[in-house]
C-alpha cells in the first residue's frame, strides 16, 4: 500500500535529505535547483523509453563536476517525482529513506557518476523491508531505465 504525504511534508523530506549531506559535499550545491514535480512529463518518459507505471524517482539535468571550471558554483537541476516515490513506499519512514537515496543518487550524477557506477544503495528499491532478491531485481530494473 502506498503512502501519501502533503506537498509541504514531501518538500521537508527533501530538505532533510540535503541537510544530512556532509559539509564537504554541501559546497557543490551552489547553483543547484532542487524541485519536486508529481510525475515526469511525457517527453522525458518517451526520451527514456519508459511507459507507466515505470516512472523514474528523479532526474539530474546539467553539467557534471568533472566538466566545470568552477566546481564550487555551477548550475544544474534535480527534479524529484513525488507520486512515484509515494507509490513505491509503504510508510513515511520508507519514503524519507527513498527520498534521501534518490537525492543522493541524483547528486551522484552531478558529481559525474553513471547509473552503472553508483553503489547499489543509491539505486531505487533499497531501504525497504523486502527480500534481498526483490531488492536486487528492483535495483536492476531502475538501472535498465
Amino acid at each position: 500500500m502506498a503512502i501519501e504525504v502533503s506537498g509541504e511534508r514531501f518538500e521537508e523530506l527533501v530538505r532533510e535529505a540535503l541537510a544530512e549531506l556532509p559539509t564537504e559535499f554541501r559546497r557543490y550545491l551552489n547553483g543547484l535547483e532542487v524541485r519536486v514535480e508529481d510525475y515526469p512529463d511525457d517527453e522525458l518518459m518517451a526520451e527514456w523509453g519508459l511507459v507507466p507505471p515505470d516512472y523514474p524517482f528523479g532526474m539530474y539535468e546539467g553539467p557534471t563536476l568533472p566538466d566545470v571550471d568552477t566546481p564550487g558554483d555551477f548550475p544544474g537541476t534535480i527534479v524529484l517525482y513525488r507520486r512515484p516515490l509515494e507509490q513505491w513506499c509503504r510508510t513515511e519512514d520508507e519514503l524519507g529513506d527513498q527520498v534521501r537515496r534518490t537525492v543522493y543518487h541524483e547528486l551522484g550524477h552531478r558529481f559525474g557518476f553513471s547509473d552503472e557506477g553508483m553503489l547499489d544503495e543509491l539505486r531505487g528499491g533499497v531501504g525497504v523491508p523486502w527480500s534481498e532478491e526483490e531488492h536486487r531485481a528492483e535495483a536492476l530494473r531502475h538501472l535498465r531505465q
